[in-house]
C-alpha cells in the first residue's frame, strides 16, 4: 500500500473539510457500527485491510472495495449523500471525496477498474491529530537506507497477532545496487535470507528475510530514473 499525502482545507457551511491523507499502494474504513457516516458503496464487495494502522501520526481503519459502478458513479453517490459538506480531490488515476464527521475524517478513494471500479474507504483521527500538532513527516527512523534516499510513506500496523511497519522509499540507485545493499545489511545483522528473486527474469527485485519473530519483505522496482523500495516488517506477538 503506497500513500501520498496532500493537505488542503476547505470551509463549507461552517464545516472544515480536509483534502488531506489520500493514499495511493496505497489506503481506510471502519465497521458500520461506528457513528460516523461512511456507508459501503452500492454493488460492492468489501475486504478488511486493517482494523488499526498509524501513518504520519494519524490513526486509521481501512477497507478495500470493488464495485460494479464506475468511478464517476461512486463519487456521485457520496456527493449526493454528503451534499455541500465534502471536498473532491483529483490525483490521477485516483479521485477522492472526503469530509469531517464527528471529529473524524472520512475519505473515499476510487479509480476505474476492469469491470467497474475499486478503491479504499477510510476513517481517521486527522482533525484531532492536526489540532494537537501530532501529524508527522515520515522519517523512516532506524530503517537502513542508501545515501540520498527519501522516505515517501511510513505506516505502523497493530493487529491482534502481529505488529507491522510499512515504508516506501525512493532513490536514484539501480535495482541491483539496492538489492545488494539490503542483502549485505540484513545478512550482516544475522537475518536469514529465506526468499530472493535474484537470478530470475524479473525486472525488479523481491526478497524476504527472517530473524526470530520478525519477518521482512522487500520489493524493489525501477520507474524511469527513480527506484522505489517497499519494505514491510512484521513482528509476531507473544501470547501468555
Amino acid at each position: 500500500m503506497q500513500m501520498i499525502v496532500t493537505t488542503h482545507y476547505v470551509v463549507k457551511k461552517g464545516i472544515v473539510v480536509s483534502k488531506f491523507l489520500s493514499f495511493i499502494f496505497i489506503t481506510c474504513i471502519c465497521s458500520t457500527t461506528l457513528a460516523v457516516d461512511l456507508p459501503n458503496p452500492p454493488d460492492s464487495t468489501i475486504t478488511q485491510v486493517t482494523n488499526s494502522t498509524t501513518a504520519f501520526g494519524v490513526k486509521m481503519e481501512i477497507r478495500r472495495f470493488e464495485s460494479r459502478l464506475s468511478q464517476e458513479k461512486i463519487i456521485e453517490f457520496y456527493s449526493k449523500r454528503w451534499t455541500d459538506t465534502a471536498a473532491i480531490t483529483q490525483f490521477d488515476p485516483w479521485e477522492m471525496i472526503g469530509r469531517v464527521d464527528r471529529e473524524k475524517f472520512v475519505n473515499v478513494q476510487v479509480q476505474n477498474g476492469f469491470a467497474g471500479s475499486w478503491g479504499y474507504l477510510s476513517i481517521s483521527d486527522l482533525p484531532t491529530a492536526i489540532e494537537k500538532d501530532k501529524v508527522q513527516i515520515p522519517e523512516g527512523k532506524h530503517f537502513p537506507k542508501m545515501s540520498g534516499s527519501k522516505v515517501l510513506s511510513e505506516q505502523n500496523h497493530n493487529d491482534p497477532i502481529k505488529k507491522g511497519r510499512t515504508l516506501v522509499i525512493s532513490n536514484n540507485f539501480s535495482v541491483d545496487s539496492n538489492g545488494n545493499f539490503y542483502r549485505n545489511h540484513y545478512q550482516g545483522q544475522g537475518w536469514q535470507l529465506v526468499a530472493d528473486s535474484k537470478g530470475s527474469k524479473l525486472k525488479g527485485a523481491a526478497m524476504t528475510f527472517s530473524k526470530g519473530r520478525q519477518l521482512l519483505s522487500l520489493t524493489i522496482n525501477r520507474v524511469n530514473s527513480t527506484t522505489s523500495v517497499v519494505a514491510n516488517i512484521e513482528t509476531a506477538k507473544l501470547f501468555k
